[in-house]
């Protein structure tokens, strides 16, 4: 997810929904296809867009295996190019071979699992990428507790240091796009590996609050969840709503205006979310 300042939404830098594919076209073009079989070893992108969940807030999500770290110049050129073409912000990991075949890099075995479906349902470039990574050296449980741990220390970096705007607008959506992430991987340590096949944040949601957990956890957390979704729901609307103007109005402005104000006012909510769930996982045994 990303929140975009008052002055991007007058300027109009931002996405529309209909951007996505074409960013994604155009990347691909200038990093991936191009150099398939050479450079590049195997590739595809992921996440909301993938599944057609993504908003003008969200981003492309990608993983690519490359020969060498020569090709990380023209990957970084690329998501310029795209990013200015088309206002779509690109994630892109770009691990190489040797870095992959060592498991040095970021993508433990429940993330695997997490990219597999995806992989799956659209395919990708060259060889498979989760065919080569090899494990981070952590049993599945680690990773899991390991992964809870990242998102509850990121979580906790905007209640204890003092950001910037653009850097408070950076961890606040950062904080939200975790929320998922947690109910992930919780739901991964209950059905254990192998078993775990998400799909949408509604469905990954949905089967969270069917989990046999803690009780207490689980109803905070779904009162909190229910908070940060209408906030983000009339953000993403004011989105697709500027959209539809050349100009915006003084009273679009002041709705936006508030809509940032209202997505800071759940960041307690997503760090509840994050905090609590983490605690879950902590309590697990290795």
């Amino acid at each position: 997810m990303n929140i975009y300042s008052l002055e991007n939404y007058i300027e109009n830098r931002f996405p529309s929904k209909e951007d996505f594919q074409p960013a994604l076209n155009c990347f691909e073009q200038h990093a991936v296809i191009p150099f398939l079989g050479t450079e590049v070893i195997g590739a595809f992108a992921y996440g909301s867009f993938r599944t057609g969940d993504h908003t003008p807030a969200s981003d492309i999500d990608y993983i690519m295996i490359t020969r060498t770290t020569d090709h990380d110049l023209t990957i970084r050129q690329a998501i310029t190019q795209t990013t200015q073409q088309f206002f779509v912000p690109l994630q892109v990991q770009a691990i190489d071979l040797a870095a992959a075949q060592r498991g040095m890099h970021s993508c433990d075995t429940p993330f695997q699992e997490h990219l597999r479906r995806h992989q799956q349902t659209h395919g990708c470039y060259g060889k498979n990428p989760l065919d080569i990574l090899q494990p981070v050296g952590m049993n599945w449980e680690q990773s899991l507790r390991h992964a809870a741990y990242t998102y509850l220390r990121s979580a906790k970096k905007a209640r204890i240091h003092e950001l910037s705007e653009e850097q408070t607008l950076e961890q606040l959506a950062r904080t939200i796009t975790q929320v998922p992430h947690i109910f992930r991987i919780v739901l991964q340590l209950v059905h254990g590996q192998g078993r775990m096949h998400d799909d949408t944040k509604a469905t990954i949601f949905q089967r969270y609050c069917e989990l046999p957990i803690d009780l207490d956890t689980k109803n905070k957390t779904i009162r909190n969840y229910r908070i940060i979704r209408e906030a983000v729901a009339t953000y993403t609307e004011l989105l697709t709503e500027r959209k539809s103007t050349s100009t915006p109005s003084a009273e679009l402005l002041t709705r936006y205006q508030a809509s940032l104000t209202l997505l800071q006012n759940v960041q307690d909510h997503a760090f509840g979310i994050i905090h609590d769930n983490a605690l879950l996982l902590g309590l697990s045994s290795t």
